[in-house]
């Protein structure tokens, strides 16, 4: 059996763990390209509500409602 977590899997638990995240992060950390589009599935999927900030930078952060 395969241990590897999908991209969305890494960020759901990411959020999961009370952290924010930034494309940049998402990016650097699990190679997510589109962090919205995969926003956009998690809160399909997992039906939970997303908060969202923008940062110093002006990027857009997410976090769990």
């Amino acid at each position: 059996m395969s241990t590897n977590k999908t991209k969305k899997a890494k960020v759901w638990a990411y959020l999961r763990s009370g952290k924010g995240i930034t494309f940049t992060v998402a990016n650097t950390r699990f190679g997510v390209k589109n962090l919205r589009a995969t926003i956009s599935d998690l809160v399909n999927a997992e039906n939970v509500r997303i908060n969202t900030a923008k940062t110093k930078q002006g990027e857009t952060k997410y976090s769990l409602a």
